[in-house]
């Protein structure tokens, strides 16, 4: 099923201290889920999916970032993290997670060179493989130095990584010179969840709130609903500007007009 989420990453660290208003608030959007960030909620999980599932909501994704340079200096300790994160997400039931996954960012600081890359990569890809085995999908959740410089690094990821999904920030991609529409067909059987954001300005890396830009959202969504082919989420992003709910209101009324 081809679920639409929203990300509690704009309101922060409410959603560990002021769990119950936060979920409660995100539910009257009118979005069936929400992703969230291990770094606010980490070992409080339990708790916050138990109040998940009582605000009649789905978790669509736990949101974790570190530095890609630790797949190749210390993949052991990449590796303990990530199991850690797919072990506890295999403690929430099926019907409050239908799709196990890890939405996973990275920095680059400490990696540049090619090679180096392409090292990190493969013992990403390593690791990958043995969280897939237990039911959990690591879908890599871009910015836009992945598609800077001609898309090296996201074309590594697509060549070395064949065991990890994308989950990608559409915006991101945008904002980093990289093609929608060429990227997500070239990844597809590895999409199944995808970020969606609206452009302020053509050639810009800030953000409107969705339906006041300029992207072309309706054939975004198109593609993106083609690749996914109904089986996983489309996540709202706002990390950014006024910390309001109606924000996600209008953004869930804009996407029901569009038919989603």
């Amino acid at each position: 099923m081809l679920y639409m989420g929203c990300h509690a990453v704009l309101f922060g660290e409410k959603i560990k201290s002021e769990t119950s208003t936060v979920l409660e608030n995100l539910a009257k959007t009118g979005f069936a889920g929400i992703e969230a960030g291990f770094r606010f909620i980490g070992d409080d999980l339990p708790r916050v999916v138990a109040e998940i599932e009582k605000q009649g909501l789905l978790f669509a994704g736990f949101h974790a970032g570190g530095k890609f340079a630790e797949f190749l200096a210390n993949p052991g300790n990449a590796e303990n993290m990530l199991t850690g994160i797919a072990d506890k997400l295999l403690q929430v039931p099926q019907k409050i997670m239908p799709y196990k996954n890890i939405v996973m960012s990275s920095n680059f600081e400490g990696i540049s060179e090619t090679g180096d890359f392409k090292k990190a990569a493969a013992n990403l890809n390593d690791i990958a493989k043995k969280i897939r085995a237990k039911g959990v999908t690591i879908n890599y959740h871009n910015h836009s130095h992945e598609f800077e410089n001609n898309g090296e690094i996201y074309k590594i990821l697509l060549e070395k990584v064949p065991e990890m999904n994308f989950g990608f920030d559409l915006g991101w991609v945008e904002a980093g010179g990289g093609n929608i529409e060429t990227v997500l067909k070239e990844s597809k059987g590895r999409v199944k969840y995808v970020h969606l954001r609206d452009m302020k300005e053509p050639g810009s890396k800030e953000f409107a709130d969705l339906g006041n830009g300029v992207t072309n959202l309706p054939k975004v969504l198109s593609l993106a609903k083609e690749v996914i082919n109904n089986e996983g989420w489309i996540v709202v992003e706002y990390e950014t500007g006024e910390k309001d709910y109606t924000r996600y209101n209008r953004a869930r009324e804009y996407l029901k007009k569009l038919g989603y």
